[in-house]
């Protein structure tokens, strides 16, 4: 996973053993969905430090297929 803009670049390697879903912002938070095998979870990343990898990963209770599109919907 890449961040990048034209002064800066950041990077994590999530690893080989996961897959990505599509990354939604949700106002300073990157959130990204991550799948292996059996399961899946939401990695959640602080925007400014990529780099350093996730604040916090919440293990989802059922497997989510992986999605080509996602969107983040506040609580209204």
């Amino acid at each position: 996973m890449f961040r990048h803009n034209s002064h800066t670049s950041a990077r994590y390697d999530i690893g080989r053993s996961h897959w990505l879903g599509q990354p939604s912002i949700a106002g300073e938070w990157l959130l990204v969905p991550l799948h292996d095998s059996t399961s899946s979870s939401l990695a959640v990343f602080d925007t400014a430090d990529v780099a350093a990898g996730p604040r916090s990963v919440v293990q989802l209770p059922v497997t989510v297929p992986v999605a080509t599109r996602t969107s983040w919907q506040p609580f209204l």
